[in-house]
């Protein structure tokens, strides 16, 4: 095991990151995408040791710069631009995906994943998608950095159909899940619950959320884990939204009973006061009150 850092390492490696924040905010203020570009293929960054990507050495950046959210933004502008010029790059003919453009991409979608939602951001990572997903030979490798990045991304409810269409494809595999297809059923899970509200609506909306469970139950029934993949996904739900135990069983007893046995059992399991809401009786009718 190696020792830990001295006071002055530590007070080295902060200086370092602090001039980094500052060199951003520059950045950023005058709208230098070559010099963004240039973090991302990791020049220009501080040496503070470790394996930190460039991705991980700009959010440190970010996290110390004056004004948080004016630089967040402002970078998120910037690599939208760094991303639109690879996905030009990826359309002309005879492209090929070289190594460096490869990790350079990597690192933009996972810094995107952590920026705030921007429109041009967004319509350029669903740009990058139709080259890199469409294509058999960065399908794989991309495909969760893609969908990862889109997810927190939006700013509306378009992806919604598509978190669906993922979650139905997975229920007719009828074969035991590899590894990237249950990744794949997390994420399209939290696109769905990550879709932001719109105007004066709930912040949770709860019709979205039944049908995203419904169609996980679906998409779990082969296989053999499936009460653990139905448990996470409940659990991934109360960690999106933090709420009480008290706020879910009250919330959700609406939805409960229509839900199929297995997600109930795990539903009951986790909120142990959830009950399903009990039916009103019907009113008798006129006629038979005045029978009585």
């Amino acid at each position: 095991m190696g020792q830990p850092a001295s006071r002055a390492e530590t007070m080295t490696s902060d200086s370092a990151i602090l001039h980094f924040a500052e060199s951003l905010a520059e950045t950023v203020r005058h709208g230098n995408v070559a010099r963004f570009r240039d973090y991302l293929r990791g020049g220009l960054l501080p040496a503070v040791g470790g394996d930190a990507t460039p991705a991980q050495l700009i959010l440190q950046g970010l996290a110390v710069a004056p004004d948080y959210s004016a630089t967040a933004k402002g970078s998120a502008r910037l690599l939208a631009h760094v991303l639109l010029d690879e996905a030009s790059h990826l359309e002309s003919p005879g492209a090929a995906l070289t190594v460096e453009h490869k990790y350079l991409l990597l690192d933009a979608l996972a810094l995107a994943a952590a920026l705030p939602a921007q429109a041009k951001l967004f319509q350029a990572i669903w740009r990058l998608r139709q080259s890199l997903i469409g294509s058999p030979d960065t399908r794989d490798e991309f495909l969760l950095p893609i969908l990862d990045a889109l997810v927190f991304q939006q700013s509306d409810d378009t992806l919604e159909s598509l978190w669906l269409k993922y979650l139905d494809e997975l229920a007719t595999l009828g074969r035991a899940w590899k590894p990237l297809e249950q990744d794949i059923l997390f994420v399209s899970w939290r696109g769905l619950l990550w879709i932001p509200p719109q105007g004066r609506s709930e912040v949770i909306n709860f019709p979205r959320v039944n049908r995203g469970l419904r169609a996980i139950n679906r998409a779990v029934a082969h296989q053999q884990d499936g009460s653990r993949l139905l448990r996470h996904a409940l659990d991934i739900l109360s960690e999106t939204y933090p709420r009480s135990a008290d706020f879910w069983a009250a919330r959700l007893s609406t939805w409960v009973a229509s839900w199929p046995a297995v997600l109930q059992q795990e539903a009951f399991r986790k909120w142990r006061d959830l009950k399903p809401a009990a039916r009103p009786v019907p009113a008798e009718p006129v006629e038979a009150r005045e029978i009585a």
